[in-house]
């Protein structure tokens, strides 16, 4: 019977807990108000594509938005898992997101900063399997830059600064 009132109560404690909580990305929230709240950068090559494409399904790009969200990519590939012949097993692809928000009206700067991050692919197999995996794993840098982004916006229109 102890355990009963204990899980209980431990339960309740939970459910008390999570009434400040709401889900992100509702239509009641922040995600809401930076949905159409911006001009994108047009993609200039296949990488800035693939973040633009991943961005745009959730931030929409509206020539009438309030901010003019401009960015920069760079990537960078470093050989890992290097064996005793000096062959490469495994590639390293760095990426690093720089981005500035500006007034579309006045131009003054509202907010800006870097994201970076990483992700590695085999280089092991034949030189098409090797650049098959190296476009999969820029696909998949692309998704996460975009999807940090994403955050780093809902983190500043919660905060009031966008």
């Amino acid at each position: 019977m102890l355990l009963f009132k204990r899980i209980s109560a431990l339960f309740a404690l939970l459910l008390l807990g999570a009434c400040g909580f709401e889900p992100a990305y509702t239509s009641s929230t922040t995600a809401a108000s930076i949905r159409d709240a911006f001009v994108l950068k047009a993609p200039t090559d296949r990488g800035s594509y693939q973040f633009y494409h991943n961005l745009k399904r959730q931030v929409s790009d509206n020539r009438l938005g309030r901010y003019v969200l401009s960015y920069s990519i760079s990537t960078n590939t470093t050989n890992a898992a290097i064996d005793a012949d000096g062959r490469s097993h495994r590639s390293i692809l760095k990426g690093k997101l720089s981005y500035k928000i500006t007034l579309k009206k006045t131009g003054e700067m509202v907010k800006s900063n870097e994201i970076n991050v990483f992700t590695s692919y085999s280089a092991l197999a034949s030189s098409v399997a090797s650049d098959a995996s190296g476009r999969d794993a820029t696909k998949r840098l692309m998704k996460i830059l975009s999807d940090q982004l994403v955050d780093d916006l809902l983190l500043a229109a919660a905060k009031g600064e966008i």
